[in-house]
């Protein structure tokens, strides 16, 4: 029973599908000490870097989501949270650099910014990742954190009082005998979260 969260009436079921991810958005706040002064670039403008850039702005983190899509980065920028497209020019000025970009560059960018003796929190999972160039990590003494799941509480409470938005990163909603069209669906270019009812 421990393992069992029960869902506040005030949470809808479609915002109870994303409990686990921004727990894991939190969970960054458990593994490395941040505030106001903390120069933070959430690398990805997908589901989760986007759930994480809206954790930092909650937090009153002093950072900044850099992305690859416009459009996607406009949601961030409705919310008043500062956003970039792309990260040329900006230079090795953070102190700590959050991977969600889903892709095997990702380290690669994040190293590319973090200031020495920062720190690179890494979200992204992929299945091959390239040569990574861990001479740097050595001589300019960057720490490297994993980071996956975590705290269901905090999640919770911030979807319960809406201090996190959510709605947006909704595509489309199926009923259950249209599954096989919302998996179609889910696979189209600019697509972010597809979620299937069931009544």
């Amino acid at each position: 029973m421990k393992n069992l969260h029960p869902l506040p009436d005030d949470i809808s079921d479609e915002a109870a599908v994303f409990v686990e991810p921004l727990a894991a958005a939190f969970e960054i706040f458990e593994q490395v000490q941040l505030d106001e002064d903390t120069r933070v670039a959430v690398l990805g403008d997908g589901r989760l870097g986007r759930l994480v850039s809206e954790v930092m702005n909650l937090a009153g983190c002093n950072s900044i989501t850099i992305g690859r899509h416009a459009e996607k980065l406009e949601i961030l920028k409705k919310m008043n949270i500062p956003t970039r497209l792309g990260k040329d020019g900006l230079g090795r000025v953070f102190d700590v650099v959050v991977d969600c970009t889903g892709s095997a560059s990702g380290f690669d960018d994040a190293l590319a910014l973090v200031k020495p003796r920062g720190t690179i929190v890494l979200k992204t999972t992929v299945v091959e990742r390239g040569k990574v160039d861990l001479n740097r990590v050595v001589i300019d003494e960057i720490n490297i954190v994993g980071s996956r799941c975590g705290p269901f509480r905090p999640a919770l409470k911030a979807l319960e009082e809406r201090k996190v938005r959510v709605k947006p990163l909704i595509s489309k909603v199926f009923p259950m005998e249209e599954g096989i069209k919302a998996i179609e669906y889910a696979k189209e270019k600019g697509v972010l979260k597809v979620l299937i009812k069931m009544d």
